[in-house]
């Protein structure tokens, strides 16, 4: 039984079912679905948007710029003005308008001194040996950058060379010089006075190449499509290759554990003894786990063909559709910008709270009385609803990125049209259709989403308490069992929510009868499912490594014979160009994953629809598609068999 009665035909029944689709996938003449909770979420901004403009127009924004001493008073502002709760009698708020900069204590983390300038002479490495051995010539801050009568103990502060950053006097270090001073007089250890000029040598080796390896980082994002592109072709070949090698690797290994010598020695031993050794037992037990693998791969040999062919059409349309590349990138332009407004809603509601004199219990600041925001109910419940909302709109960016690729894919497989549409392109047009109609069902998406990553997200938090309030060995490994099967409990609700936007676009439906149309299309073959994840796992994790070596082996090749630099001497930079090219190349990769499952929800659909068969993007994937068919019907036909000889025994018994 189908999961519809049959294609949109135009009949009152097909509108019914259909609305005004012509046919399945027609994302152009899709209705708006689930609107309500498209209203939800335009809330759930709205609220965003409110806490930003309170936020704003509350906020101490002077407080963002100015540094603090250690007493919480601020750097060049007069803090008399400040308004302080539970501030003892007596306590003195000084005016630091004269002192715009912060310096730091080289020998005591906790003495903070707003200074009129920074200094400009001393060596903060010669302060740490004074600290030592008392012999080394240190100079004290200057106490006319300082006020003396706030700043009473600041006369055996010991200055140094600093630079200004944000307000903040920075100590000037030469890491080569300061590295190897520092082990000569700390460690003294030989084995590391050995390593650093190599070590030296490598970071310089890294800072000449950094061009070349940034250039050969972003070349790894043509050399992963050009090895997309291969797919279509070395699939096949990859995959039936490592299917074959486990069991002819278990046959081998039981063979070499059986014989340990020679084959007529083996043999003649066992004849004479009449007992095998342990070794033996265990080359028998290995021969019959190899012997079950290839069961298991003849009975999934159908299976196999098809998820092969499927990676292979979906090379094939990211060849038609090259301008989903680019999805990901404008989605993420959109995060960021959302990122950015939830970071500036977050401090500036931060900053618009009161201030109080607090005294700490612990920590470095234990017994030293500061002034501190405090924060009351009202801005902590707002900033809870923004870190909820940033979890929420970040699975919701991570949805629609999935959603406006789909549009693409969809319209390509049900009609052949490469990324065109009304628009110009359907990757853009799939941006609009997921901020219009398919808001609703996005929302509810995330709205499922966010609190299985915020309970996540808490037994991270309990996991890390457990292990610093060292908690039973038993507790700890629960708190990690449970934490790994929501991970993984998680990842299928994530990927089962993906395939039903897909399953959304094709046959027109809210999120409700969607949900249902996957456990029709989609879940009815597990098997299937399982086998296309793995081996997508297997092919893109392959896919990236062996991307990341072409691209460092390139970069070895260039700086050889056009930089005549030494092979030995860039291993440092090569392995910081193989870590930045998989870094980059998971980007294409990742978006490559999202079209595999979109065009396996796209097969499995139209094979739902009774006598209905794709269009244009079938024909020019023809033999392919005809393949994954064709392995499908021989899979049901034997099933079908089987299950008729079962009966006819049974008749037979009876």
């Amino acid at each position: 039984m189908g999961a519809r009665a049959g294609p949109p035909d135009g009949s009152e029944e097909s509108k019914k079912e259909w609305g005004k689709y012509e046919y399945p996938g027609d994302v152009k003449h899709m209705k708006c679905h689930n609107c309500f909770c498209a209203i939800v979420f335009l809330i759930l901004f709205g609220c965003m948007i409110a806490l930003l403009v309170i936020g704003v127009l509350r906020a101490k924004v002077w407080t963002l710029t100015k540094s603090w001493d250690t007493h919480g008073f601020y750097c060049g502002f007069d803090n008399s003005q400040l308004n302080i709760k539970g501030a003892p009698e007596g306590l003195v708020k000084p005016n630091l308008v004269d002192y715009p900069y912060l310096f730091f204590d080289a020998l005591n983390v906790t003495r903070q001194i707003c200074v009129s300038k920074c200094p400009t002479n001393g060596d903060l490495q010669a302060i740490i040996k004074h600290n030592v051995t008392k012999s080394e010539n240190v100079t004290y801050l200057d106490n006319t950058t300082y006020n003396t009568n706030y700043y009473p103990d600041a006369n055996e502060t010991y200055e140094y060379k600093t630079t200004v950053v944000f307000n903040r006097c920075i100590p000037e270090v030469n890491l080569e010089e300061d590295l190897i001073n520092g082990t000569q007089f700390i460690d003294g250890l030989k084995q590391a006075l050995d390593a650093i000029p190599a070590l030296s040598s490598a970071l310089n080796s890294v800072f000449n190449l950094k061009w070349q390896i940034l250039a050969c980082s972003a070349a790894s994002l043509i050399v992963g499509l050009v090895w997309i592109m291969l797919l279509r072709c070395i699939t096949g070949c990859i995959v039936y290759f490592v299917v074959m090698l486990v069991p002819i690797a278990l046959i081998g290994f039981g063979v070499w554990l059986f014989m340990k010598g020679s084959l007529m020695g083996t043999i003649s031993e066992v004849v004479k003894t009449k007992k095998l050794t342990g070794s033996q037992i265990t080359a028998v037990i290995v021969w019959v786990i190899a012997f079950m693998v290839i069961l298991i791969i003849i009975f999934l040999w159908s299976k196999l063909k098809s998820t092969v062919a499927i990676i292979k059409v979906a090379a094939k349309a990211l060849g038609h559709n090259f301008m989903v590349i680019f999805v990901p990138i404008i989605t993420m332009i959109f995060a960021f910008l959302l990122w950015a407004a939830l970071l500036v809603s977050s401090v500036t509601l931060y900053t618009s709270a009161d201030f109080k004199y607090w005294v700490d219990d612990d920590g470095l600041d234990k017994g030293i009385g500061q002034i501190k925001f405090d924060l009351n109910k009202v801005l902590q419940y707002m900033l809870i609803y923004n870190f909820v909302y940033l979890v929420f709109i970040s699975v919701h960016m991570y949805f629609v990125n999935y959603y406006a690729s789909s549009v693409t894919l969809v319209k390509w497989y049900f009609t052949g049209q490469e990324g065109k549409t009304c628009c110009g392109c359907t990757c853009f047009y799939g941006f609009w259709l997921a901020w219009t109609k398919g808001l609703g069902t996005i929302t509810i998406s995330s709205l499922i989403m966010t609190p299985l990553y915020l309970f996540i997200i808490f037994m991270e938090y309990l996991d890390k308490k457990s292990k610093q309030e060292g908690a039973p060995i038993i507790v700890q490994f629960l708190i990690k069992c449970l934490k790994c099967c929501l991970w993984c409990f998680t990842k299928i609700v994530q990927y089962l929510n993906k395939v039903l936007f897909t399953i959304q676009q094709i046959f027109n439906t809210n999120w409700g009868p969607s949900a249902k149309l996957v456990i029709d299309v989609v879940v009815s073959d597990t098997l299937l499912t399982i086998m296309l994840n793995g081996i997508s796992f297997f092919i893109l994790f392959l896919s990236k490594v062996v991307v990341s070596i072409i691209t460092t082996l390139g970069f070895m090749i260039w700086v050889y014979y056009v930089k005549k630099d030494s092979i030995a001497g860039s291993i440092l930079a090569a392995a910081a160009v193989f870590f930045l090219s998989y870094i980059v190349s998971s980007f294409l990769l990742s978006a490559f994953d999202n079209i595999i499952d979109i065009v396996f929800v796209c097969y499995q659909s139209e094979k739902s629809i009774p006598g209905y068969e794709a269009g244009d993007a079938s024909k020019m994937v023809n033999q392919t598609i005809t393949d994954m068919k064709g392995a499908h019907e021989n899979a049901n036909t034997s099933s079908k068999v089987s299950a008729e000889k079962l009966e006819d025994e049974n008749e037979m018994k009876e």
